[in-house]
């Protein structure tokens, strides 16, 4: 979850979810396969992937 309200989560081997939080507090609506929030969704798994880098956590982001 991201300070300007989106949540982004992602598995692997299962679609990703990614969610507006101030606009759908209750995650009804999945935003991470829509195109017009593509570049939302590059910004935030590149987080991710410092996130997991920085860590040294052994997630795979390959299959996202």
């Amino acid at each position: 979850m991201t300070q300007d309200g989106w949540k982004f989560v992602c598995f692997e081997d299962k679609p990703w979810l990614m969610f507006n939080l101030h606009e759908d507090p209750y995650e009804q609506v999945n935003l991470a396969h829509e195109s017009r929030y593509e570049a939302q969704r590059t910004r935030l798994l590149e987080a991710l992937r410092k996130w997991v880098s920085d860590t040294g956590d052994n997630f795979s982001l390959d299959t996202l």
